[in-house]
């Protein structure tokens, strides 16, 4: 589903770079052992069959918003009103009468805030270029990845959506991280209904901010 929505850019089959133990066979080994056209999904016997014994899943993009949303639901249950749940990169809340409130890191390595923002009753993701790497041909690189285009992103920008929906927020912070920055503009021009604020630190060191319109 959320690679259908974000054009193919939210894709759980590029696990083999975690995997892959030589660099000089990163990119071959992604070619090889990735997309979900690889994947037979039956939604009534609910199995997945693999067309090429190579292929592996990552479900880090949407792990945390999964087990987040299932707290949630967990606290609503049991009564609760007032919480904030902090997985880092992804903070989710439950309100009645606090007022909370969430911090947003510039995308760098230093603490600095960008803005703050209520999350009354909402989830946030962020996902960063700034905070796992990986080695490429003595290059350092973020970890997130490109799956259309099959190259690795830079690492100084940050992309966070907040939603009503904390497995939706994680999955889309992801999907528009891998995406071209021409596409994410013209991706989000096109579903104004996705809160968005995408940041970026240009050469010279300055936070520069390239989407807003997180409420």
């Amino acid at each position: 589903h959320y690679n259908k929505i974000s054009d193919g850019y939210f894709d759980i089959t590029i696990e083999s770079l975690n995997d892959s133990e030589s660099q000089d066979s990163v990119l071959r080994e992604v070619e090889e052992c990735s997309g979900l056209d690889n994947l037979l999904l039956d939604k009534d016997k609910r199995t997945i069959l693999k067309k090429k014994k190579c292929i592996s899943l990552d479900l880090d993009g949407l792990a945390e918003g999964y087990v987040m949303m299932l707290m949630l639901e967990k606290f609503k249950e049991n009564g609760f009103n007032e919480v904030l749940i902090n997985f880092g990169g992804n903070v989710s809340t439950l309100s009645d009468k606090k007022k909370w409130k969430v911090s947003i890191k510039n995308p760098d390595f230093t603490s600095d805030i960008n803005s703050t923002y209520n999350l009354n009753n909402l989830s946030i993701s962020t996902s960063s270029q700034y905070s796992k790497f990986v080695k490429y041909e003595n290059k350092t690189f973020s970890h997130i990845f490109d799956p259309i285009r099959k190259v690795f992103k830079g690492k100084n920008s940050s992309v966070s959506v907040i939603s009503t929906n904390s497995l939706y927020a994680d999955a889309m912070s992801t999907a528009i991280q891998a995406m071209p920055i021409e596409k994410a503009m013209n991706f989000l021009k096109e579903k104004e209904y996705l809160k968005v604020l995408i940041l970026k630190k240009t050469k010279d060191g300055k936070i520069r901010t390239l989407f807003n319109n997180l409420p």
